[in-house]
């Protein structure tokens, strides 16, 4: 028998009228809870903010929130600073977000930037990869093109200076 047919079975109103029932259908939603999140952890890396909102959203007591998040960190499912680092990897690799709003996103996750070793990424590196991966959308309107990478955050000297450089480098 799965879970969820005990868990429906459990629910009915037969069982719920005694103490001893309800506390075993308690302690069994607990395990249940328990498990799904610990799957939840396995999928992907996720944030201690973000975990804390997915135990909040399944009625989860703040108590043993604390509980399992501690838990989750001690068994290696949950960390801060990989998830630091693999937000801060990716967001590189796509290259259309600046360092500081980088370090933005990840604080309003609540992982600050002294968890998370910044020394190794290059912002203008990056941002170079992004306009070579665009430079198509930069010969249809160049201005425009200029105009998004400042609304992304990207300081406009910056800007210009690598476009510099891609221009020197082209034939």
């Amino acid at each position: 028998i799965s879970y969820k047919t005990k868990r429906n079975f459990y629910l009915t109103d037969k069982w719920l009228n005694r103490e001893k029932d309800v506390d075993e259908v308690l302690a069994f939603e607990a395990q249940i809870t328990k498990h799904q999140f610990f799957e939840y952890l396995a999928r992907s890396e996720q944030s201690p903010t973000k975990a804390k909102e997915w135990l909040k959203k399944r009625a989860v007591k703040s108590d043993k929130i604390e509980e399992l998040i501690l838990e989750a960190e001690e068994k290696s499912f949950l960390s801060s600073e990989r998830y630091g680092e693999l937000k801060l990897k990716k967001e590189f690799r796509k290259g259309n977000k600046p360092l500081w709003r980088i370090k933005v996103d990840l604080q309003n996750q609540g992982i600050s930037s002294e968890d998370i070793n910044l020394s190794e990424y290059d912002e203008k590196a990056s941002l170079k990869n992004y306009i070579n991966k665009n430079l198509w959308k930069r010969n249809k309107n160049p201005e425009k093109f200029i105009k998004s990478l400042m609304t992304k955050g990207f300081n406009y000297g910056l800007i210009t200076s690598i476009l510099n450089e891609i221009d020197e480098e082209s034939p």
